[in-house]
């Protein structure tokens, strides 16, 4: 009896694994939508020329890196770079603003750098791992003799995993933590409340669908370790063909698992795709 045919993930044609990861770097630019609202409002509260001008340049910063994350999504591939110097400069001007700045908006100033610190530190890991796991190549080569090929590609995908969702918990606790930032600082719980509903005001929106995306990438993690257990479990029951770098399945149930699993990584491409228009498509207003 011939095996059920099949035809693998084709790389250039498909290219799922890379639309995912660099999808997945949009918790970069939400940084920038984040800052750029809360420096707004921050401006239309302070009087002292010196103060507004540096929330303007914060402003400035911000507006920049959405402008060039508009300019860099691709309707088919989705975000396609990423600049930390660009990061890094953002960070810088909200340093310098919250350091010209007095009283409760200073506090508020460096409680957000707080979160872009943490921020930052968390997407350059969640950079690192997705950048492995991208080189790694899991969803190819194969090799049907070799059993102890599994152990090592579910190490990166869980190296994946544990990024990402040190990722989820900076974005989900962020405005807990800002708030126990200026809490701890003495700033007035009235003045506290009015600052934050400020910020969820201008973020609640984009932290909405970066979390979704984030949703995204533990399902994409998933999915992959799914892939392992489905060929390690049927052990035997399908061949790797190297010359060609396909699987070729011996029953059609492995080969309905495997491409079960194949559907949902692509419907998870699909849906980032999606959900990073939707930040794209906000309108960009002028500092």
């Amino acid at each position: 009896m011939n095996p059920p045919p099949y035809r693998g993930p084709q790389e250039s044609k498909n290219p799922l694994v890379r639309q995912v990861l660099l999808a997945s770097l949009i918790a970069l630019p939400v940084i920038a939508l984040i800052a750029f609202g809360v420096s707004r409002a921050i401006i239309a509260q302070r009087k002292a020329m010196q103060s507004r001008a540096a929330w303007k340049n914060v402003a400035a910063s911000a507006n920049q890196m959405r402008s060039d994350f508009k300019k860099d999504f691709n309707p088919k591939t989705g975000i396609t770079n990423i600049d930390f110097d660009k990061l890094d400069k953002l960070r810088e001007t909200m340093k310098n603003a919250s350091a010209n700045s007095t009283g409760d908006e200073a506090v508020f100033g460096k409680a957000l750098t707080g979160f872009m610190d943490r921020m930052q530190s968390a997407a350059k890991n969640y950079h690192e791992a997705a950048g492995k796991l991208r080189a790694a190549r899991v969803l190819y080569n194969f090799d049907s003799s070799n059993k102890g090929i599994f152990a090592d590609r579910r190490e990166i995908v869980h190296q994946f995993l544990d990024a990402n969702g040190a990722l989820e918990n900076v974005i989900s606790n962020a405005e807990n933590q800002i708030r126990a930032d200026m809490a701890e600082e003495h700033v007035r719980q009235a003045k506290i409340d009015t600052m934050m509903a400020s910020y969820h005001a201008n973020s609640g929106y984009q932290t909405s669908i970066t979390m979704k995306i984030r949703q995204c990438d533990d399902k994409y993690g998933a999915a992959l370790l799914d892939v392992f257990d489905t060929l390690e479990t049927n052990w035997g029951h399908w061949d790797a063909d190297p010359t060609v770098d396909k699987i070729r399945f011996k029953d059609h149930a492995t080969l309905q698992a495997y491409n079960d699993d194949l559907a949902t990584i692509k419907a998870v491409g699909q849906e980032q795709l999606r959900l990073q228009q939707m930040l794209v498509n906000q309108p960009n207003p002028q500092p």
